[in-house]
């Protein structure tokens, strides 16, 4: 007989305690896996890069990166049809920037969390399924070619379109996804689908749910094209939250408008020396339109009192007298504004669209057995982020795609892979979440909220990203990592948010980085 703790157990799995078969024991039967312990060890610096948070602007030099990263993960088959993986994370990191004046700042941090959490079903056989449903908490790669540059359907934003690599891990690190996944393929498998619904947890509006698709054409061992399409933020948690009524994501247009003198400053932008501004930009009167900031802004002489100076945006009139309001005054009963103002209101809601390519050169020259698996493999990956125009920041599509190269070079199995990447973005403005992610508005930052003024120093010399990756497997167990780039790496602070902004922004900028990977 067995003992009470036992037989619950075998009572719980289906078995017969017995001896006997018990109908339907196979489809309850759990298979625990060993558990997995991780450990990681990275090592590098920022060897030259540049913060162009417009608050703390300036260079950075040889800023040393120190991370360790441990994981435990279990995981089961129930059935033969139902994996389930729980597991739990913690890194080690020390903190960016690091302020003399604040020694909080010059401690290691830790921070724990949840590698993964997620089950997956299989339909049909389950040695060879028909289809799978993947729900949880869990990592998504759809570009395994993509070492660390693009991957764009899923690390990115749209208004604005703001890119990311890395993450908790800076190295081999995929989108993390919460919500739900539903894959099958059909002619033997040449053609494969994801359709997912993932929740927002990176991006604002958080928690918006994100439907999307996925597609994968293999032609034998030679080519594989990819496309794909995500509906960013179409059911959002709040609905008010994805077109927020705010002055600098509100576009405004105006049939007339007085003249208005350019007040011209001075002031100091990015590394560049002092020089003249226009802090508010001339208008010889008749219509205008721009972002609702800058209108309100715009100044002209008050006709009461030419030594004082109003707003004629709030200008009120009743058909007899006209007011010059405040901007937090309301508009009195019986009067209307002056100059009429239609609004758009800009909306972090968008369309992303995907396409990729991968050839292998390896089967047409006959070099399989010569080189490792993923050698001798070109290829690239381009989105656009946003399909639908919107008034002033987005208004050129052509501005709103990434587009990636890469090749796999050959290392005749004395590395597993040898990446070569390139990208090319032209944003016409800072690669920042500032406003998106601090502030909540589907806007770019711009220096002092002077939306119009488009900075040499902040749309030109940051389109082109590089990176370089390497992996060795030592041993059973034991992994090498190297990767030097200038791509859109963030660093945490001591409150584990990370930076705004990369912190390597142009080519001549990047940094370095080794890793040492252990798992049992």
């Amino acid at each position: 007989m067995l003992p009470a703790s036992e037989a619950a157990h075998a009572d719980a799995i289906g078995a017969d305690t017995t001896g006997a078969d018990t109908t339907g024991a196979e489809d309850r039967r759990v298979e625990r896996k060993p558990i997995v312990i991780q450990a990681r060890l990275d090592f590098g610096q920022v060897v030259e890069g540049s913060n162009q948070d417009i608050a703390t602007n300036g260079p950075i030099e040889f800023v040393p990166i120190q991370r360790t990263g441990i994981g435990l993960i279990q995981e089961a088959t129930i059935g033969r049809r139902l994996d389930v993986r729980v597991g739990v994370a913690g890194l080690f990191w020390y903190p960016w920037p690091q302020l003399k004046e604040s020694p909080h700042t010059e401690i290691v941090k830790f921070g724990p969390g949840i590698q993964a959490a997620d089950a997956t079903y299989r339909f049909g056989d389950p040695d060879r399924p028909s289809a799978t449903a993947q729900f949880g908490y869990f990592p998504y790669r759809y570009n395994q070619d993509a070492a660390n540059l693009g991957e764009y359907l899923y690390r990115s934003t749209t208004y604005p379109g703001v890119l990311f690599t890395g993450g908790w891990s800076f190295i081999n690190n995929g989108y993390k996804a919460t919500g739900a996944r539903f894959g099958f393929s059909h002619l033997g498998g040449a053609f494969t689908h994801d359709f997912t619904a993932f929740f927002e947890s990176d991006a604002y509006p958080f928690l918006s749910l994100s439907p999307g698709w996925v597609g994968a054409w293999r032609i034998g061992k030679v080519a594989e094209f990819g496309a794909g399409v995500v509906f960013q933020h179409l059911i959002p948690m709040k609905p008010s939250q994805l077109t927020p009524h705010d002055p600098l994501s509100t576009y405004v247009r105006m049939k007339d408008f007085p003249a208005i003198r350019a007040d011209t400053g001075r002031a100091v932008i990015g590394n560049l020396p002092d020089r003249p501004v226009t802090n508010c930009r001339g208008h010889a009167g008749g219509p205008i339109e721009g972002i609702e900031q800058e209108l309100m802004s715009m100044k002209i002489p008050d006709p009461g009192d030419p030594s004082k100076t109003v707003q004629p945006y709030y200008a009120a009139a009743n058909g007899i007298d006209t007011l010059y309001l405040g901007d937090s005054d309301p508009l009195p009963a019986g009067y209307a504004y002056l100059y009429a103002r239609d609004k758009t209101y800009l909306t972090f809601r968008g369309i992303k669209t995907m396409a990729r390519f991968s050839l292998d050169f390896k089967p047409l020259l006959g070099l399989d057995g010569a080189l490792g698996p993923q050698d001798l493999r070109l290829f690239g990956e381009a989105a656009i982020l946003g399909v639908q125009d919107q008034p002033f920041y987005y208004e050129d599509i052509s501005k709103r795609i990434p587009i990636m190269l890469g090749f796999n070079l050959p290392a005749f199995h004395l590395l597993d892979l040898l990446s070569v990447q390139a990208e090319y973005y032209g944003l016409d403005f800072a690669d920042s979440e500032e406003k998106s992610f601090v502030n909540n508005l589907p806007v770019y930052q711009v220096p002092n909220n002077k939306v119009r003024q488009h900075f040499s120093d902040l749309r030109t010399g940051d389109d082109l990203k590089w990176s370089v990756y390497a992996k060795r497997n030592l041993f059973t167990g034991l992994n090498l990592y190297v990767q030097a780039a200038s791509d859109h790496l963030r660093l945490q602070d001591y409150n584990s948010r990370r930076s705004a902004q990369p912190v390597v922004n142009r080519p001549s900028e990047w940094y370095y980085l080794l890793r040492i990977e252990a798992g049992i």
